[in-house]
Protein backbone atom coordinates (compact mmCIF):
# COMPACT_ATOMS: atom_id res chain seq x y z
CA UNK A 1 0.00 0.00 0.00
CA UNK A 2 1.22 3.48 -0.78
CA UNK A 3 2.04 5.64 2.23
CA UNK A 4 -0.06 8.47 0.79
CA UNK A 5 -3.30 6.49 0.30
CA UNK A 6 -6.33 8.51 1.37
CA UNK A 7 -9.88 7.50 2.13
CA UNK A 8 -13.06 9.55 2.35
CA UNK A 9 -13.66 8.77 6.02
CA UNK A 10 -12.16 7.30 9.16
CA UNK A 11 -8.62 8.04 10.24
CA UNK A 12 -6.82 10.48 7.95
CA UNK A 13 -3.56 8.53 7.92
CA UNK A 14 -2.35 5.08 8.93
CA UNK A 15 -1.13 4.52 12.44
CA UNK A 16 1.09 1.69 13.65
CA UNK A 17 -1.90 -0.34 14.86
CA UNK A 18 -4.25 0.27 11.92
CA UNK A 19 -5.17 -1.66 8.83
CA UNK A 20 -7.15 -0.91 5.69
CA UNK A 21 -10.65 -1.79 6.81
CA UNK A 22 -13.42 -2.74 4.36
CA UNK A 23 -16.02 -0.42 5.90
CA UNK A 24 -19.08 -2.45 4.86
CA UNK A 25 -18.09 -6.02 5.58
CA UNK A 26 -21.08 -8.32 5.48
CA UNK A 27 -22.49 -11.28 3.57
CA UNK A 28 -23.94 -8.89 0.96
CA UNK A 29 -20.39 -8.00 -0.13
CA UNK A 30 -19.06 -11.54 -0.36
CA UNK A 31 -18.96 -13.55 -3.56
CA UNK A 32 -19.28 -17.29 -3.62
CA UNK A 33 -19.35 -19.86 -6.37
CA UNK A 34 -20.78 -23.32 -5.85
CA UNK A 35 -21.05 -22.56 -2.13
CA UNK A 36 -17.37 -21.64 -1.79
CA UNK A 37 -16.10 -18.22 -0.78
CA UNK A 38 -14.44 -16.40 -3.69
CA UNK A 39 -13.77 -12.90 -2.38
CA UNK A 40 -14.99 -9.61 -1.02
CA UNK A 41 -16.33 -6.82 -3.25
CA UNK A 42 -17.46 -3.21 -2.86
CA UNK A 43 -14.49 -1.52 -1.23
CA UNK A 44 -15.76 2.03 -1.79
CA UNK A 45 -16.22 2.57 1.98
CA UNK A 46 -12.70 1.36 2.83
CA UNK A 47 -10.80 3.38 5.41
CA UNK A 48 -7.93 3.16 7.85
CA UNK A 49 -9.18 1.44 10.96
CA UNK A 50 -8.32 -0.85 13.81
CA UNK A 51 -8.16 -4.61 13.30
CA UNK A 52 -10.42 -5.18 16.31
CA UNK A 53 -13.10 -3.03 14.63
CA UNK A 54 -12.91 -5.21 11.54
CA UNK A 55 -13.27 -8.31 13.71
CA UNK A 56 -16.23 -6.75 15.56
CA UNK A 57 -17.90 -5.88 12.27
CA UNK A 58 -17.36 -9.40 10.94
CA UNK A 59 -18.75 -11.03 14.09
CA UNK A 60 -21.73 -8.68 14.27
CA UNK A 61 -22.68 -9.19 10.61
CA UNK A 62 -21.77 -12.84 9.98
CA UNK A 63 -22.68 -14.67 13.20
CA UNK A 64 -24.91 -12.39 13.35
CA UNK A 65 -25.72 -10.47 16.53
CA UNK A 66 -28.62 -8.42 15.11
CA UNK A 67 -31.84 -7.67 16.99
CA UNK A 68 -33.85 -8.71 13.91
CA UNK A 69 -32.07 -12.03 13.58
CA UNK A 70 -35.05 -14.02 12.32
CA UNK A 71 -35.72 -11.41 9.64
CA UNK A 72 -32.09 -11.61 8.47
CA UNK A 73 -31.62 -15.37 8.61
CA UNK A 74 -35.15 -16.47 7.81
CA UNK A 75 -35.17 -18.75 10.85
CA UNK A 76 -34.98 -18.71 14.60
CA UNK A 77 -31.43 -19.10 15.92
CA UNK A 78 -30.87 -19.72 19.61
CA UNK A 79 -28.58 -17.58 21.72
CA UNK A 80 -26.65 -20.75 22.53
CA UNK A 81 -26.03 -21.36 18.84
CA UNK A 82 -24.83 -17.79 18.35
CA UNK A 83 -22.52 -18.07 21.36
CA UNK A 84 -21.08 -21.30 19.94
CA UNK A 85 -20.51 -19.65 16.56
CA UNK A 86 -18.61 -16.88 18.34
CA UNK A 87 -16.52 -19.40 20.29
CA UNK A 88 -15.62 -21.29 17.10
CA UNK A 89 -14.75 -18.03 15.34
CA UNK A 90 -12.50 -16.91 18.22
CA UNK A 91 -10.80 -20.32 18.37
CA UNK A 92 -10.06 -20.15 14.64
CA UNK A 93 -9.05 -16.47 14.66
CA UNK A 94 -6.87 -16.80 17.75
CA UNK A 95 -5.67 -14.10 20.14
CA UNK A 96 -9.16 -12.94 21.10
CA UNK A 97 -11.75 -14.20 23.54
CA UNK A 98 -15.52 -14.21 22.89
CA UNK A 99 -16.19 -11.80 25.75
CA UNK A 100 -13.56 -9.37 24.43
CA UNK A 101 -15.16 -9.17 21.01
CA UNK A 102 -18.68 -8.90 22.44
CA UNK A 103 -17.52 -6.02 24.65
CA UNK A 104 -15.97 -4.35 21.60
CA UNK A 105 -19.01 -4.53 19.29
CA UNK A 106 -20.71 -1.49 20.94
CA UNK A 107 -17.40 0.40 20.84
CA UNK A 108 -17.12 -0.36 17.13
CA UNK A 109 -20.76 0.60 16.45
CA UNK A 110 -20.23 3.89 18.32
CA UNK A 111 -17.09 4.65 16.30
CA UNK A 112 -18.78 3.81 13.00
CA UNK A 113 -21.79 5.92 13.83
CA UNK A 114 -19.69 8.92 14.87
CA UNK A 115 -17.66 8.71 11.64
CA UNK A 116 -20.81 8.30 9.54
CA UNK A 117 -22.56 11.29 11.17
CA UNK A 118 -19.40 13.44 10.90
CA UNK A 119 -19.15 12.82 7.17
CA UNK A 120 -22.87 13.49 6.71
CA UNK A 121 -22.53 16.85 8.51
CA UNK A 122 -19.70 17.70 6.11
CA UNK A 123 -22.07 16.99 3.21
CA UNK A 124 -20.17 13.94 1.95
CA UNK A 125 -22.12 11.34 0.00
CA UNK A 126 -23.08 8.56 0.49
CA UNK A 127 -23.03 9.44 4.20
CA UNK A 128 -25.67 12.17 3.85
CA UNK A 129 -27.98 9.60 2.27
CA UNK A 130 -27.08 6.99 4.88
CA UNK A 131 -28.10 9.31 7.72
CA UNK A 132 -31.22 10.49 5.90
CA UNK A 133 -32.13 6.85 5.27
CA UNK A 134 -31.88 5.95 8.95
CA UNK A 135 -28.61 4.02 8.98
CA UNK A 136 -27.19 6.04 11.91
CA UNK A 137 -30.35 5.46 13.96
CA UNK A 138 -30.19 1.77 13.07
CA UNK A 139 -26.62 1.58 14.36
CA UNK A 140 -27.82 3.16 17.62
CA UNK A 141 -30.55 0.51 17.92
CA UNK A 142 -28.07 -2.28 17.17
CA UNK A 143 -25.71 -0.98 19.83
CA UNK A 144 -28.54 -0.77 22.40
CA UNK A 145 -29.56 -4.34 21.55
CA UNK A 146 -26.03 -5.73 21.97
CA UNK A 147 -25.62 -3.86 25.24
CA UNK A 148 -28.91 -5.01 26.72
CA UNK A 149 -29.30 -8.50 25.25
CA UNK A 150 -25.72 -9.75 25.06
CA UNK A 151 -23.92 -7.70 27.69
CA UNK A 152 -26.73 -6.95 30.15
CA UNK A 153 -25.85 -3.24 30.32
CA UNK A 154 -28.52 -0.59 30.19
CA UNK A 155 -26.55 2.15 28.46
CA UNK A 156 -22.79 1.80 28.08
CA UNK A 157 -20.34 -1.01 28.80
CA UNK A 158 -17.53 -0.28 31.22
CA UNK A 159 -14.46 1.34 29.64
CA UNK A 160 -12.15 -1.16 28.03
Amino acid sequence: MKDDAQFSWGLTSPESDTIVSHGDLGPWNCIQKNGKFQGIIDWDLARYGYAIDNVAEFVFEFIPFHPNLQEITGKQVSDESLKRRLEVFCEAYGQIKPEEILEHIPVYLTRMNADLRKQAKLGVEPFVSFVAGGIADKLDRHKAYVLSHWLNYQNQPPAL
